[in-house]
C-alpha cells in the first residue's frame, strides 16, 4: 500500500482490534510506532500528513498504574539491601538503583553522569546546564552512604 493512501481511519481500524482485546497500551505503541513512520515520511517528503497522530484522539485512553511509595522506614530498608544483595543484576543498574534512591537525581541525569561533574571534597554532583531543561546548574549533594555496589 501506498503511503499516500494510508487514512485516518484505517490507522484506527489497526487499533481498535487491539484496544478491544484490553490492550490498550498495546494499541497506543503501534499508533505511536506508524506516527514516527509517518513523520520519517514527511521528513523525505513522501508523506503529506501524520494521520496516526491524529487518532490518538480517537483511542481509548491508557490507564495510568498506581505507583504507590514506600513510606514505612522498615520496608524502605528492606528495599535497599534486596538490592544491595541481589546477583540478579550487574553492578551498573544496582549503582542506578541505588544513586535514584539515595539522591533522586532525573532518569536522564543520572543516565548521562560524568565523572568529572563530581566533586568528591565538597560533597557535590554539579550537572551542567547544557543538560538540564532550564539551562542552569543542578548541584545535587552527595548522599554519605557505603559503597553502592558492596553488600556491606
Amino acid at each position: 500500500m501506498n503511503i499516500r493512501e494510508i487514512c485516518r481511519p484505517y490507522i484506527l481500524g489497526l487499533v481498535r482490534p487491539i484496544e478491544k482485546s484490553a490492550r490498550v497500551q498495546v494499541a497506543h505503541e503501534i499508533r505511536s510506532r506508524r506516527s514516527q513512520l509517518f513523520r520519517f515520511a514527511m521528513a523525505e517528503g513522501r508523506a503529506k500528513e501524520d494521520p496516526a497522530r491524529a487518532v490518538a484522539f480517537a483511542m481509548t485512553r491508557q490507564k495510568r498504574g498506581s505507583h504507590d511509595a514506600i513510606t514505612d522506614p522498615t520496608r524502605l530498608g528492606e528495599m535497599l539491601r534486596a538490592i544491595r544483595e541481589t546477583d540478579l543484576t550487574n553492578p551498573q543498574v544496582k549503582a542506578g538503583l541505588l544513586l535514584s534512591a539515595y539522591l533522586f537525581p532525573w532518569n536522564a541525569e543520572l543516565r548521562g553522569m560524568k565523572w568529572d561533574e563530581i566533586d568528591w571534597d565538597a560533597g557535590l554532583w554539579e550537572v551542567p546546564g547544557s543538560h538540564m531543561k532550564m539551562g542552569r546548574i543542578h548541584v545535587i549533594p552527595l548522599s554519605l552512604q557505603p559503597s553502592l555496589c558492596s553488600n556491606a
